[in-house]
């Protein structure tokens, strides 16, 4: 916000926890790295320095200079500003991000040595068990970066997330965070149940595509989130991004009013429908019986699960 005349990101905070609405920072990792620190420049299979669909330099944020680049930034967002949390966007996953520097060979070497594999060069990789040594070796580097990330937040008192596909492979993020962001841009919402089946105790937050899809599609994949157990869902909004232009209108902004004013209601819905008609994924893990009430606390495993009562069933009050 150029001509904002003040701190806007201060602000915001604000103004959003004057209304009891949470903020999480969203920190996408910074390209302008690579224009500082050139041996952290992202290279490809030849060795070419690549760049992103605005002509930048992309940076390796495997490299240790990227890296401390990055994790002062996640630094100073938690020092200088209220956020009620920090989420890394999307070009955080190394084994999405590919990057063929000398630091990044020398460090699969390092990793091969260790799990005493044979090395090949990565960049020389199509398929096959090294492939996959490779890519796991790159998981690997992306727990180590988002624990890193994680561990400063704890420091500040703030819970740390990722954004990431909304699909399996996400799932071996979950021990490093407090929660996921699941993009479900080409997923159907319902595709959720896949990673809330293994996440356990990381919660998952469902984001749904908002910027040019028909708002019936709108209220129905925010349904399907719930439907799924997603406990967060929301949209993404930006109303313009280049190189492809996206903008929000009326119809779609009242879809996204339409959906939230009624997701809790949703919810209750379902769970009445499908808590007694044999939904597998709820199990009761404590309640409470009387003879003038009941307590029952159920809890959506997002799976198929084993005994349907897996608490404590108090029936004093019977006896």
């Amino acid at each position: 916000m150029k001509d904002y005349p003040g701190n806007f990101l201060a602000d915001l905070i604000g103004e959003c926890h004057k209304r009891g609405i949470k903020l999480i920072g969203g920190l996408y990792f910074s390209h302008a790295v690579a224009s500082r620190e050139p041996e952290a420049v992202r290279r490809d299979r030849a060795g070419r320095p690549t760049k992103d669909a605005y002509g930048r330099l992309q940076a390796c944020f495997h490299h240790p200079r990227g890296q401390e680049f990055n994790l002062r930034t996640v630094r100073h967002l938690l020092e200088q500003y209220p956020v009620d949390g920090v989420i890394l966007d999307d070009n955080f996953e190394l084994d999405q991000e590919e990057c063929f520097c000398g630091f990044c060979k020398e460090a699969f070497r390092e990793y091969c040595r260790k799990k005493g594999l044979s090395w090949t060069d990565p960049s020389a990789l199509a398929g096959g068990p090294s492939r996959e040594a490779w890519l796991e070796h790159r998981r690997e580097a992306t727990r180590e970066l988002a624990a890193r990330v994680a561990g400063i937040a704890r420091e500040h008192g703030r819970p740390a997330g990722g954004w990431v596909g909304a699909s399996f492979k996400a799932t071996h993020l979950a021990p490093c965070f407090d929660f996921l962001g699941g993009m479900v841009y080409t997923d159907p919402p319902r595709a959720a149940r896949l990673p809330l089946s293994v996440l356990g105790s990381c919660r998952f937050i469902c984001l749904l595509w908002a910027p040019d899809a028909p708002p019936d599609l709108m209220l129905r994949e925010a349904r399907e989130a719930i439907h799924a157990g997603a406990p967060i869902i929301g949209f993404w909004t930006r109303e313009a991004a280049s190189p492809c232009k996206y903008r929000m209108d009326e119809p779609r902004a009242g879809a996204i009013r339409q959906a939230f004013a009624g997701a809790e209601a949703e919810w209750l819905r379902f769970y009445r429908e499908n808590l007694l008609g044999g939904d597998p994924r709820f199990v009761l893990t404590e309640g409470r019986v009387g003879r003038q009430e009941t307590v029952l606390i159920v809890k959506n495993c997002g799976r198929k699960t084993g005994p349907r009562i897996q608490g404590t069933l108090d029936l004093s009050a019977l006896e």
